[in-house]
């Protein structure tokens, strides 16, 4: 089969074999390599599968363009009935496995497969609480001392999975306990410890467990000053109760509601009662949010019963904190730092003196003492979604032991299952995004951190429980020095073993690992990257599940979890994948939906889409298999994905170009040493940084060893520059300072603030006098007038507007803004190419790019057809080269610039002296004309409108020209047929003009999806083909592919209705034989089903058709607005002039 990519007109093609030895080669470019190729997640649901299914998933996956296919096991199609469901780790299951293997090697698939049952993290029935994920717990006691001995009962604190193992008790001098502790109430409600909301195998779903506590079922947990220890009440009992000894009076709520979705501020109720069955209500209160303590005061109330009404209508409530207090008084938990504070040697370590059953013999010093009996459980985390056979613990991910367990037992299985095709064809395994919460604590914690930062941390314990030791400054940095501990455990022993694991057993790792920010573990987010082969990251695609038509997507310049963009340059890996295009199961989307979403994530340095998801389909029916509600329908039996040849080839050319090279970009950006690493949002973004500027994010390890700086740049390795450093915030490391003020006197310009103090605990004090001399002699007292501050050889810059004075854009854009389109810079030795897409998704625009480089020359690779072709209209000087391009709505080119000087077009005209490039201005709407250079040296211009030109050469020497209107022929109201290749009882019918399919009157034909094939003919002039013209044809609406063949010649299917594809190779004169394919999404015809309307289509599938919410939101129903379909308007066929100049 030829395709039209592949005809290279000698007009439009002049880049020579020498030229491409610089930079990314022209013929791969237009036909990929299966390298370049897509990949997909191919989820394996519930069980449900067969051979033969596989099989042809496989082949379609082959047929389009996927070489590459990740296997999940999942276990989350609730509420559908199941009767092929495979036992997973059973040998029928891997014997699954093994035929995918074998048939994927067949087809030269690669695969994958993720390293636990559900999509995270590591985990499964094997893991005993003794080597899971562990946290650490604790419980306060208060004691008064008198001088002499006293017994005293230590209650063991909480504990998950009946697990808990002691570490030390510690005590010291404190504030006297509040009201609250001091009347000891006797609290209950009707709750149960929250399952873990990400644990969502079918099994567990919507299902509690009783706290699995070594005691009774504890109302206490709520009091027990740990913000960790939660209750989730009964959707039918939302009552907290308190029982004390005697009247009590308050006047004030402690809450902490760490989870709840309702929307805040959400009314609680205190009431209080004398006989503990008439209650009076003392006031209601209104927290704010949830995962906070909220302080909130009602009127004064006594009495000896209490109760805590959470009024959440919409979903469970879980409680972590709960005290009812006078106002002024510190809770058990609080973030108000206490009146007194110990310092490390006033905290007293006694371990020794507790015995097993937690009773305590101290003779305690006079005073009010707090004792913490400090241990560590299980975080009580499973792998999800996972199967009842597959379910299990998650593995400890600071011990190198507990993940070779894990190993063991699921990942050594699978490459048994694939034999030889291990390392062949199985070739690597999949850790998705970190969803299994927090682990602070390790068997071998305390030795690590010890060795680690040099100091015992049994003195800081109280830091560790809500407390303060030294001072506010002093228990930070230990809080710091914690995490750090934390997060090198974590990167050392489950990330890099992990890899380690994968290399000896020939396989590489494939990991979305862990983003940064909040609830994340504190690791180096960058470092954790480098000991996976594919980084990968994610992003969605949510485009049409409230849209009527026309769709219009607006992503921003920047997305979420971009921090694996940044490993490429820094650990050499030139492929980062992205869980891509994630979304709902609506059935509502086309390729170009998408195709904005995928270019902002392509543009921050994706080059691997990885579809989300292929499901597999176990079956024919349709629509079939979804994941839940979650998901893109990429899979044989959605409509149009057997159709998407064209999308994917569009995919494949980009990420084959992205691939190649280094990243460039004009800022560095440390990400700093503050823990955890949080990214930067696009507000911060666009608070502190010019518009759309593309920035690199360091860590210390690149800061400290592999920067230097010249001619003012800071390079990379000393290859790559950037042209200046961002500072974040204030605090850092004492080595950071150091390497900053080095990098400054060297000629680097620095942004940023003025660093305040540093952040260790070891050499506290001494570091931050150092600190601020640095700071003192880099970035002076003062700001300035300016914002700027010369120190050696370079500057610092504090306010953004000093810094867009002394900086010019690697891009900047004429006839619009810079924020109207995405962009990307690679380069390679003397070659540099810029992505640059318009996100203007009705209109076309026409722009004039300026890039700063100079002495290049231009060519244009449309990633669409694969076409390349030099670029004669330009302009050049000192330190920038300026190219004009019109963009369709949504498209993408590659601007590929070349080392050296060529005799071009610099300059249009209109011959009322008018310009048209360059532009004059950013109120531009003229579509600039395409010249270019043939193979015989000529210039040619080439535009549909025509018109006359006065065009002036870069040799100083001008013509004028007049260029023909484009000649065309208009298909409507033509004779032809449709047939409807999914629906029997419509068959096939004339066509008797182009009109949208929902507009019709026949109620199979308005609600109709799938397949329709036209057939009609194409009467071409005498004249039509004459001398040089290029025949183009344009299909302007079709729904969501259309596939088209010309005289028996089949060209790669168009998914963007504004392309035109180019079509001189197969047309010829007189009558001319046109078959057209076209698809649309499910979408009509199961608003069809909702609506009751007759069908023989028979459609089925697993996904509820809803969005996520509380309650869920159905999104297709009897109303659902349809979304044209079929070929609506008329088809043109254009004649282009090759106009010589």
């Amino acid at each position: 089969m030829k395709h039209f990519f592949l005809i290279f007109a000698a007009a439009l093609l002049s880049v020579h074999a020498a030229d491409a030895a610089g930079g990314p080669d022209p013929a791969r470019f237009s036909r990929p390599e299966p390298a370049d190729q897509i990949a997909t997640w191919w989820h394996w649901m519930d069980g449900s599968l067969t051979k033969d299914g596989l099989t042809k998933d496989l082949e379609a996956m082959k047929a389009q363009g996927i070489s590459n296919a990740t296997v999940l096991n999942i276990y989350r199609m609730i509420g559908v009935q199941n009767t092929l469901a495979i036992p997973f780790d059973s040998p029928e299951w891997y014997d699954m496995f093994r035929h995918a293997v074998e048939k994927a090697d067949s087809l030269g698939i690669e695969i994958g497969a993720a390293n636990c049952d559900g999509w995270s993290e590591s985990g499964g029935p094997w893991i005993t609480p003794e080597t899971s994920m562990k946290m650490y717990t604790w419980r306060k006691t208060y004691a008064k001392g008198n001088g002499r001995e006293q017994t005293i009962r230590l209650a063991q604190p909480f504990g998950k999975e009946r697990f808990y193992r002691d570490v030390a008790v510690v005590a010291w001098r404190s504030d006297a306990p509040n009201s609250f502790v001091a009347a000891s109430p006797k609290a209950s409600c009707n709750g149960s410890y929250p399952l873990e909301t990400l644990i969502k195998s079918h099994k567990y779903h919507d299902e509690t467990r009783h706290i699995d506590l070594y005691d009774d079922f504890p109302a206490e947990i709520l009091i027990d000053g740990n913000p960790e220890t939660a209750l989730t009440l009964a959707k039918d009992d939302r009552d907290v109760r308190f029982e004390f000894s005697k009247p009590f009076t308050a006047d004030e709520l402690h809450i902490y509601i760490l989870v709840s979705a309702a929307n805040f501020p959400i009314p609680v109720t205190v009431s209080v009662s004398d006989d503990g069955k008439d209650y009076r209500t003392a006031g209601t209160v209104w927290p704010k949010s949830a995962n906070s303590l909220q302080k909130l005061r009602f009127p004064e109330a006594t009495g000896r019963y209490w109760k805590v009404t959470v009024n959440d209508e919409f979903s469970p409530t879980t409680l972590a904190e709960i005290a009812l207090l006078r106002h002024g008084e510190r809770g058990l938990y609080d973030t108000v730092a206490p009146e007194t504070v110990p310092s490390a040697d006033k905290v007293i370590d006694l371990t020794d003196r507790m015995s097993a059953d937690g009773t305590l013999k101290w003779n305690v010093p006079r005073g009010d003492w707090t004792i913490i009996r400090f241990g560590y459980t299980s975080n009580g985390k499973f792998n999800h979604p996972a199967s009842p056979q597959g379910v299990g613990l998650e593995c400890d991910k600071m011990d190198t032991t507990a993940l070779n367990i894990h190993f063991a037992a699921f990942p050594q299985k699978l490459i048994e299952a694939a034999g030889p095709y291990t390392g062949k064809t199985f070739t690597y395994l999949l850790v998705d995004s970190w969803e299994c919460g927090q682990q602070n604590w390790t068997a071998a914690f305390p030795e690590e951190f010890r060795k680690r930062r040099g100091y015992d941390l049994t003195p800081y314990i109280p830091v560790l429980c809500g407390e303060q030791v030294g001072g506010a400054e002093i228990s930070a940095a230990f809080r710091h020095d914690f995490d750090r501990t934390r997060g090198e455990l974590v990167l050392d022993y489950y990330f890099k073993h992990l890899s380690d694991l994968c290399h000896r057993n020939g396989l590489k790792l494939y990991s979305e690992g862990i983003y940064g920010g909040n609830g994340m573990p504190p690791v180096d987010v960058l470092k954790s990257y480098e000991y996976s082969d594919v980084p990968m990251t994610e992003f969605w695609a949510q485009s049409s599940e409230y849209r009527e038509w026309p769709i219009v997507n607006e992503p921003g310049n920047y997305g979420n979890h971009a921090i694996p963009y940044h490993v490429s340059l820094l650990y050499d890996k030139p492929v980062i994948g992205c869980e891509a295009y994630t979304g709902m199961a609506l059935y509502s989307d086309s390729p170009i939906d998408l195709k904005l979403f995928g270019d902002r994530a392509y543009c921050e340095g994706v080059n691997k889409m990885i579809l989300h998801s292929y499901v597999h389909q176990p079956t024919d029916m349709k629509p079939g298999v979804t994941l839940g509600i979650y998901g893109q329908t990429f899979n044989r039996n959605n409509t149009w994905f057997n159709w998407a040849d064209g999308f994917f080839g569009e995919q494949a050319r980009i990420q084959y170009m992205l691939q190649q090279g280094d990243r460039r970009a004009d800022a560095l950006v440390y990400i700093g040493d503050a823990l955890p690493n949080v990214e930067m949002s696009e507000s911060e973004i666009e608070r502190t940084l010019p518009a759309n500027i593309k920035f690199q994010y360091i860590n210390q390890e690149v800061l400290l060893g592999r920067l230097s700086v010249r001619d003012g740049l800071i390079w990379l390795d000393g290859r790559v520059p950037f042209k200046f450093l961002m500072l974040r915030g204030d605090r850092m490391h004492i080595e950071t300072a150091r390497r900053i003020e080095q990098l400054v006197r060297d000629g680097a310009v620095v942004y940023g603030p003025r660093p305040s103090g540093t952040l260790s605990l070891a050499g506290l004090e001494r570091n931050n006098a150092e600190l601020r001399e640095i700071a003192g002699r880099v970035w002076g007292d003062a700001p300035g007038d300016s914002g700027v501050r010369e120190y050696g050889k370079g500057k610092v810059i504090r306010s953004l507007r000093a810094l867009k004075r002394n900086y010019t854009p690697e891009l900047s854009v004429r006839g619009a803004d810079i924020d109207d389109i995405l962009y990307i810079h690679k380069s390679l030795g003397d070659t540099d190419w810029y992505y640059i897409i318009s996100k203007d998704n009705l209109n076309t625009v026409n722009i004039e790019a300026v890039f700063d480089l100079d002495g290049r020359y231009p060519e244009i690779w449309d990633p669409m057809d694969g076409s390349v072709r030099n670029c004669a209209l330009y302009t050049d000087g000192a330190g920038y080269t300026s190219v004009p391009l019109t963009l369709r709505p949504k498209q993408g080119v590659f601007v590929v610039l070349r080392k050296g000087e060529k005799l071009h077009v610099s300059a249009i005209e209109t011959p009322d002296g008018r310009s048209l490039y360059p532009v004059q201005d950013n109120d531009w709407s003229e579509e600039f004309p395409a010249v270019y250079q043939g193979e015989d040296g000529e210039f040619y211009l080439e535009q549909l409108a025509g018109g006359s030109y006065y065009v002036a050469f870069s040799n100083c020497t001008n013509t004028r020209v007049k260029v023909e209107e484009a000649g065309k022929v208009v298909l409507d109201g033509i004779e032809g047929t449709m047939t409807f290749e999914d629906e029997p009882l419509l068959g096939t019918l004339p066509i008797g003009g182009f009109k949208d399919f929902t507009k019709s009157l026949n109620p199979l034909i308005k609600y109709y999806s799938g397949t329709v094939t036209y057939r009609l003919e194409a009467v071409l002039p005498e004249d039509f083909l004459n001398g040089d013209r290029r025949i183009r044809i344009s299909i302007p609406a079709f729904g969501s592919t259309a596939s088209l063949e010309i005289n028996g010649h089949r060209l790669e299917t168009v998914w963007d209705p504004s392309f035109m594809a180019d079509i001189t190779e197969y047309v010829r004169k007189g009558a001319n034989e046109l078959k057209i394919v076209v698809t649309n999404p499910w979408r009509n015809r199961l608003t069809g089903d909702k609506a009751g309307i007759p069908s023989s289509q028979k459609l089925w599938t697993t996904s509820p058709l809803q969005q996520k919410h509380i309650p869920p939101q159905q999104i297709i129903h009897e109303y659902t607005k349809l979304y044209p379909a079929g070929i609506s308007r008329p088809i043109t066929i254009y004649a282009v002039e090759k106009t010589l100049l």
